[in-house]
């Protein structure tokens, strides 16, 4: 979980993100309490969490701001994929820094790998990158030979534009540019490979060993549910004490307001659980060294779906039920509201792939599964 001094100390810094101050203080804070940790290997210094012990961390964190648990659920998730590359690149990323922090670039402007005769020769450009300001390693998108491949790169190669941000504030967004940057062979893999089985695997966590694809979609729903029941908190605590401006009337007293209220409650209650179903189904795959079934499949895929769209639904009806006052900076339900808009506009929680999976499932049709990712689209 994450700790009690971290999670005293958010909510009066995720008040000043809103208003655009100490943008450069939150990604330090995530760093320096392990929260970056907790998917990577004990025998690397990490925390080697249990994914539900991750999930938690990320709703916790996201309830109090959005942007730290968005951060916790990429850097985190990414620490996980870092163990499961070659043992080289492990001990390149974690043997001097026991704490780095791990961006993934979303889909390249334009990118390239050239074979060479010490690896591969890496040019391109990444826009968008989540913690690219601050990071250590980025894994980078880059095809070779046809294949969509992802490139481990110091972030010390890369040249960094930071990138004006008016969602997720705080979480270093940043553009990247690689020109001609030399990788060692251990550093590139891909992108079907990582996801797969790694029966070679150094550790004896199957999180690292086992089929990754279906983990790597859902790691970020935690942040989405956290977020939301961040936004409701908020509103009722608002609305307890609201009086309208004409009529000075008690603003909680009116119908249409409890009726909304209860609305979201209900929808809420569904994203939760839902999200709760998930992450049994993936722990239980971990403890007994499995990948999901097919119908279990399409059932996580289903959920990632509908928890991102309950999540982004509910809390815009609290924003609108709040009419003008709800479009105002200094309205923690409208910054909840554009910064879950944004992580529910995510790759792995897209409406269309997720919900023809479960369809293709319930109708008896042959499906690809899982839609897993072509790259690793989790910078944004």
């Amino acid at each position: 979980m994450v700790s009690a001094a971290l999670m005293e100390a958010l909510p009066a810094l995720a008040g000043d993100l809103r208003m655009g101050r100490r943008t450069d203080e939150l990604l330090p804070a995530l760093r320096d309490a392990g929260a970056f940790a907790l998917l990577q290997p004990g025998s690397r210094g990490g925390r080697e969490a249990a994914w539900p012990e991750f999930v938690a961390a990320t709703r916790e964190a996201a309830s109090a701001c959005p942007a730290a648990g968005w951060l916790i659920a990429t850097c985190g998730v990414n620490a996980a994929l870092v163990a499961r590359m070659p043992e080289a690149a492990q001990e390149r990323v974690w043997s001097g820094n026991p704490r780095p922090v791990i961006a993934a670039t979303g889909p390249p402007v334009e990118s390239r790998g050239v074979v060479t005769k010490e690896g591969y020769r890496i040019t391109g450009r990444w826009d968008n990158v989540i913690a690219g300001a601050s990071s250590d390693w980025v894994l980078a998108s880059v095809p070779l030979d046809g294949r969509p491949c992802v490139v481990l790169i110091p972030s010390s190669r890369l040249e960094v534009e930071e990138a004006e941000a008016h969602v997720l504030r705080g979480s270093g967004c940043a553009h990247l540019r690689a020109d001609g940057i030399e990788a060692h062979p251990d550093f590139l893999v891909a992108v079907s490979d990582l996801m797969a089985a790694q029966p070679q695997s150094e550790h004896r966590n199957r999180l690292y060993g086992d089929d990754f694809s279906m983990h790597y979609r859902a790691a970020r729903l935690g942040a989405l549910v956290g977020a939301a029941e961040g936004a409701y908190r908020e509103y009722v605590n608002i609305t307890e004490k609201w009086v309208s401006g004409i009529g000075g009337h008690q603003v909680a007293k009116f119908t249409q307001v409890q009726v909304r209220l209860a609305e979201t409650n209900a929808e809420l209650a569904v994203a939760a659980l839902l999200l709760d179903q998930s992450t049994a189904v993936l722990q239980d795959c971990i403890e007994n060294g499995r990948p999901p079934g097919g119908e279990e499949r399409a059932e996580l895929c289903r959920n990632n779906a509908y928890v991102a769209r309950k999540s982004l639904e509910c809390t815009e009806r609290l924003v609108v039920q709040m009419g003008a006052r709800g479009l105002l900076d200094s309205n923690p339900v409208q910054h909840f509201f554009v910064d879950i808009r944004a992580m529910a506009a995510h790759e792995s929680m897209d409406w269309a792939s997720n919900m023809s999976a479960m369809g293709k499932s319930l109708l008896g049709l042959e499906s690809d599964s899982a839609p897993v990712p072509v790259s690793l689209y989790a910078g944004g």
